[in-house]
């Protein structure tokens, strides 16, 4: 009846509207391919994982320097960041294979890598899931490293759209 389609409808536009008042707007650079999302809450690394792939997205993958540097700069853009000692998940894990860490949305091992020094250890033996948190002092100065964490721990997250190929098969 048009009652119940006026309520699943009204459902629905309350449903997106929480949904898009938790994201954090795109940070993008003109020089940079991929567009970040940062949304407003914390969950797990699987509810990230979730979050961003039912966005269109995918949890951070940092394979180069360079590419690290720009998600750090959208962190450090964003609402979340409110001081040095906001982590962050990235995408990937070591939960298919204990010790080696894998991109989750690419299936490729983590090659290049940002490890505080001692990490990853897995420590307790439950340790799967790559974050990204500041470390050092105010002194020293403080640089984005990675560490690995217990998946079921909430952090923020960083999503990031998947890069278009350069070129199409026609």
């Amino acid at each position: 009846d048009s009652q119940s389609k006026m309520l699943k409808a009204s459902s629905l536009l309350a449903m997106l509207a929480i949904v898009s008042s938790s994201l954090q707007h795109p940070v993008d650079s003109e020089d940079s391919p991929a567009k970040f999302v940062i949304p407003r809450f914390m969950t797990n690394w699987y509810g990230a994982v979730k979050y961003c792939n039912l966005l269109g997205l995918r949890l951070a993958v940092i394979e180069d320097r360079e590419k690290g540097s720009k998600v750090y700069a959208a962190v450090e853009a964003s609402d979340i960041y409110v001081e040095a000692k906001t982590p962050v998940w990235l995408g990937a894990s070591d939960l298919a294979n204990e010790g080696y860490f894998h991109w989750h949305a690419t299936g490729k091992r983590v090659f290049y890598s940002n490890w505080a020094d001692g990490q990853p250890n897995n420590l307790g033996g439950g340790e799967h899931c790559m974050e990204a948190t500041m470390i050092g002092n105010t002194y020293d100065g403080f640089e984005w490293l990675w560490n690995d964490l217990n998946c079921s721990v909430a952090h923020y997250f960083v999503c990031e759209e998947i890069a278009k190929p350069k070129y199409s098969l026609k």
